[in-house]
């Protein structure tokens, strides 16, 4: 681009409406064109591609870039050319890598990602929504009331044929092989899930006995690129650039080449790049089923276990406290009902003394006495069962707060 100043808004909308375009002249049988533009990804692959061929016919010219060079005597070397990139970036020099094997190093960040099972899976909303526009248009192209699984696989096949088939995630592995790959992704990144990744290098590794074939993964990033993902694609290039090891690279590769099918060689890889560990030390730990998950798993289990015992436990306090309270209650029932009983015989026994003092009670006065005892015990009594009552209703409705509080 040179020393042109881009304008991010006119540059991004420029690139959705070359999607949007790309999508309807390949659904589109009457198109004159002669080529069909693929914007997304392989336009610019092919661009690299001819860059490469421009390095091979003049990279030995002094002349190169107005004569500058970083060897004394004006050449430049295309032996070796690593390609690496972040986000897009990272998904064309991967795919770069794929198309020819002139680049015989690689290093995508926060790019590779497995189309395929993204759109298996419904794993894409995140993809979907950096180039949302391409995918608006073949959701109304498709009558569609939203974007699902049947749209993007339609936009992929169209402004990108191939991804979700020839050069998906495994066969663009495989095809790599034996040139040392670095991959670098953040754990929770939405754009390229990881899980998916980490499967298939797995699986190629194992297939291919390809060692060279690297995974790093941050644990605390998303889509992003952090100082330790920095650090390990430093790490991998000066492993694989520094003279020393650029010969024993070459070497390496050379004896894999002549070796044949079915023939075991001790293939070269770079040590302690995925979280201070080797590429075997990855293969262990994803065939463990994601020691990572797994712990998660287990420390929810305990929570879980943890709670439940609280639960347990607070469940039999309350319990207990009800036993308690309820004891209380019943206990001041029966001191109550005592109360009472005692007050009702002392006052029966000073009416007595009070009828035995009447030396002369006339027979009428005696029976009225008797019928306003009667009356007066009867009304006392009824009292006594309303207040009894009102206090069993009391204490029933303080049990009902205090196991409502509880």
């Amino acid at each position: 681009r040179g020393d042109k100043k881009l304008n991010p808004k006119e540059d991004s909308s420029e690139y959705q409406l070359a999607m949007v375009t790309a999508l309807d002249m390949a659904n589109n049988s009457t198109s004159s064109s002669s080529r069909h533009r693929n914007p997304f990804i392989l336009d610019n692959v092919f661009d690299l591609l001819r860059l490469v061929q421009f390095l091979d016919e003049r990279g030995r010219s002094k002349d190169l870039f107005s004569g500058s060079s970083s060897f004394e005597d004006g050449s430049l070397d295309t032996s070796t050319i690593a390609i690496g990139g972040i986000s897009l970036g990272g998904m064309i020099s991967f795919f770069a890598g794929v198309a020819s094997d002139r680049f015989s190093l690689l290093f995508p960040l926060i790019g590779v990602q497995d189309f395929d099972r993204a759109v298996r899976e419904s794993c894409f909303h995140a993809r979907v929504a950096t180039i949302r526009p391409v995918f608006e248009h073949a959701r109304e192209k498709l009558g569609k009331e939203e974007i699902d699984s049947e749209t993007v696989k339609f936009v992929w096949n169209s402004i990108t044929p191939g991804i979700l088939s020839s050069y998906a995630l495994r066969p663009s592995l495989k095809s790599l092989y034996p040139r040392p790959c670095l991959i670098v992704n953040g754990r929770h990144d939405p754009r390229c899930p990881v899980e998916f990744v980490i499967e298939a290098v797995v699986e190629v590794q194992q297939a291919s006995n390809y060692q060279s074939l690297l995974l790093a993964v941050d644990e605390e990033a998303a889509h992003e690129i952090s100082e330790g993902m920095w650090a390990q694609t430093l790490q991998f290039l000066q492993q694989q650039l520094l003279p020393s090891s650029l010969q024993l690279r070459q070497s390496s590769v050379q004896e894999v080449l002549k070796a044949g099918d079915g023939e075991e060689v001790e293939a070269r890889s770079a040590r302690d790049v995925v979280e201070g560990k080797n590429v075997e030390a990855l293969e262990e730990k994803v065939q463990a089923g994601k020691i990572e998950h797994k712990e998660e798993e287990k420390q929810e289990e305990e929570v879980n276990s943890e709670g439940a015992d609280e639960i347990r436990v607070l469940e039999e306090e309350q319990e207990q406290e009800q036993e308690s309270t309820d004891a209380k209650a019943k206990h001041g029932k029966e001191i109550l009902q005592e109360e009472r009983q005692d007050k009702g015989e002392a006052e029966e026994e000073t009416l007595r003394h009070e009828e035995e003092k009447d030396e002369e009670p006339g027979s009428e006065e005696e029976e009225t006495r008797e019928e306003k005892m009667f009356a007066e015990k009867e009304k006392e009594m009824t009292e006594q069962r309303e207040e009894e009552e009102r206090e069993e209703e009391r204490r029933e409705e303080e049990r009902r707060e205090e196991e409502f509080e509880g």
